[in-house]
């Protein structure tokens, strides 16, 4: 897999994957419990006040495309039972210096989309995916960074920053939001949802077109 320069494909093979990040997921009915989840993620994203300001320092064209995609698998580990899912984050329209985002999540069948506007926006993916994936968290607080390490990706095993985001929901629930880019790429290869009560959302990257 090339790192840089081309255009990433997922090619089906066996996927490495960290025992303390990614469980396998049952197939129970939804419920109540299930659309509370998925409100809980979704509320996250519409908090967002929809035009957020970037404070980029690079004077550079920006170099995001329209409908650049990111496509995760979404693994959603609770005490009532394992769900499956997944996440899109992909780009609706570009100008000079603003970017659409729309954020699509699907829990066991059900739904949700948002959109956010980036505006003041330069450069590339790197200079941006941080402010991208961390509309997720429903907060504007800025990411701490938290270690390096190796992780194990669709795209084989790759060392990655870890960053974290401490918040409360909309909902009143109390929030671990923590994600994991590509030290040299900055791509976002895992996020990870962990709530107050125990329940965790696991999102694992298993495509993307986007030249990072």
């Amino acid at each position: 897999m090339e790192m840089t320069g081309s255009k990433r494909k997922n090619e089906g093979g066996s996927r490495q994957q960290e025992d303390s990040l990614r469980r396998s997921g049952g197939s129970k009915g939804i419920g109540g419990h299930k659309a509370a989840i998925i409100a809980l993620i979704a509320l996250a994203v519409c908090a967002i006040v929809i035009v957020a300001a970037l404070a980029n320092t690079s004077f550079s064209r920006l170099s995001i495309e329209e409908d650049d995609h990111l496509m995760y698998a979404i693994q959603s580990y609770e005490s009532t039972g394992n769900y499956t899912g997944s996440l899109t984050i992909w780009v609706t329209s570009v100008s000079v210096s603003s970017f659409v985002v729309r954020y699509s999540i699907t829990i066991h069948g059900n739904t949700t989309n948002s959109e956010v506007e980036f505006t003041g926006a330069s450069g590339g993916w790197a200079a941006n995916i941080g402010n991208v994936v961390g509309r997720l968290s429903g907060s504007d607080a800025k990411a701490t960074f938290t270690n390096s390490t190796t992780l194990g990706t669709a795209y084989g095993s790759l060392a990655v920053d870890g960053y974290t985001i401490t918040t409360t929901t909309p909902a009143g629930a109390n929030l671990r939001f923590d994600y994991w880019l590509d030290v040299e790429t900055r791509c976002p290869y895992l996020i990870q949802f962990l709530y107050g009560n125990g329940d965790m959302v696991t999102c694992s990257l298993e495509y993307t077109d986007i030249d990072f």
